[in-house]
C-alpha cells in the first residue's frame, strides 16, 4: 500500500504553530532588522527554520533571520519550522491561497484531503488546497493521506482584519533624466501594517515608462510624464519626470569664437526648471546661459545643472583657421 511518509521520535514536542515578530515592517534601503520566529508551545524541542524572501531584489534575509533593504518594494519573508511538515501562512480577510503538499515518497498513488479547522476563519477545497480566509483569527489546516496510514501534516493560517494604506509620501516630487537611464524614487507608506496592494503607472509611458510592481522607472524619449503610485485605499502620490538633453553633447570651436548649446526639453517651459551653466576650465572654454566662447587650446566639459542633474558637452578649443 502506497502512503504519505513522516518520522515519529518519542519524548519530542513538535510546533503546533509558528509566527514571526513583528508580522509586518518597514526597512530602509541598506538598513538591516532582525526578525525573530516564535513558537508555540514554548517548550518545542526543534526550533531550527528556514528563511525565505520572496524577492531578494528588494529584501534579502539570512539564516538567522536578519532582513536588509535592497531597495524601494514589498517582499515577503516567509519562517518555516524545520521540526516536521507543518508550515506557517499569512493572509488578510478575503485572500485566497493554495497549499501545496510535500507527498513522500514520490512515486505514492495516493493523494490527500483538505480540511480546516475552523471553517468560519478559513476555508479550504477538500481536494486542490485552496485556502479562502474569511474573518481575523488563527486555525489550522490539515492534509490528511488518503490511504489508512493516518498520516497528516499541518498548515497553520494567521488571518488579519485588512488595513488600508492612509498616507503615501515619496521622496521626490520632481526628477529630472536622460534617455536611457533607470531609476527608483524612494517612498514611504503608512501604517506600517497596511495590508493594501499598490501599483506604479506613468501617463506617458513614451517618454517614461514604470514596472507596475517594483516602481522602476526608465526615460525613453525627450518629454514630461508623471508617474504615479495608487493604493487599493485610494492614496496616491506622484513623481514629475522631466527628460531632458543638450542640443550637443561634443563640439570643437575655434579660439575666441562662441556656439550656443540649448537644453532639450518638450512638453514643459524651460521656466519650469532651475538650470545653471559652469565650466570645468575656464581658461580654456567660458559658459554662459548655453553660449560657449573658446578661450585657450584645449579640452574641457561644459555642465548643465539641472534641479540637480548634470548634463555634459565635450568642448574642444582649436586654433584659428587662416
Amino acid at each position: 500500500m502506497d502512503y504519505c511518509a513522516v518520522q515519529v521520535s518519542k519524548n519530542i514536542v513538535e510546533s503546533e504553530e509558528l509566527k514571526i515578530d513583528p508580522e509586518s515592517c518597514q526597512i530602509g534601503v541598506g538598513k538591516t532588522m532582525k526578525l525573530t520566529p516564535i513558537f508555540t508551545p514554548e517548550d518545542t524541542t526543534d526550533k531550527s527554520v528556514k528563511w525565505e524572501s520572496s524577492n531578494t531584489k528588494i529584501v534579502t534575509v539570512d539564516k538567522k533571520g536578519r532582513i536588509k533593504g535592497i531597495k524601494p518594494g514589498n517582499a515577503v519573508i516567509t519562517c518555516t519550522a524545520q521540526d516536521g511538515d507543518n508550515s506557517y501562512l499569512s493572509m488578510v480577510v478575503g485572500d485566497v491561497a493554495t497549499i501545496v503538499p510535500t507527498i513522500r515518497p514520490k512515486e505514492a498513488t495516493y493523494g490527500v484531503v483538505w480540511e480546516s479547522e475552523d471553517p468560519t476563519i478559513a476555508v479550504v477545497d477538500k481536494q486542490s488546497g485552496r485556502v479562502t480566509a474569511l474573518k481575523a483569527g488563527d486555525t489550522q489546516i490539515k492534509a490528511k493521506a488518503e490511504d489508512s496510514s493516518g498520516v497528516e501534516a499541518i498548515c497553520v493560517v494567521h488571518v488579519r482584519n485588512p488595513v488600508a494604506i492612509t498616507n503615501i509620501q515619496v521622496s521626490e516630487s520632481e526628477v529630472v533624466m536622460v534617455p536611457g537611464e533607470e531609476k527608483t524614487v524612494s517612498f514611504t507608506i503608512l501604517p506600517a501594517g497596511y495590508t493594501d496592494k499598490y501599483v506604479w503607472s506613468s501617463d506617458n509611458p513614451v517618454v517614461a515608462s514604470v514596472n507596475r510592481t517594483t516602481g522602476l522607472i526608465t526615460a525613453r524619449a525627450l518629454g514630461t510624464a508623471n508617474i504615479t503610485i495608487l493604493a487599493d485605499s485610494g492614496r496616491t502620490a506622484s513623481v514629475k519626470i522631466y527628460v531632458v538633453g543638450l542640443s550637443k553633447t561634443s563640439l570643437t570651436l575655434e579660439r575666441y569664437t562662441s556656439t550656443l548649446i540649448s537644453l532639450e526639453v518638450y512638453g514643459a517651459s524651460k521656466a519650469d526648471l532651475d538650470v545653471r551653466w559652469y565650466s570645468d576650465n575656464e581658461r580654456i572654454a567660458q559658459v554662459q546661459n548655453g553660449r560657449i566662447t573658446g578661450k585657450a587650446l584645449g579640452t574641457t566639459y561644459v555642465y548643465a545643472v539641472v534641479n540637480g542633474r548634470r548634463l555634459a558637452c565635450r568642448v574642444t578649443v582649436e586654433k584659428i583657421r587662416r
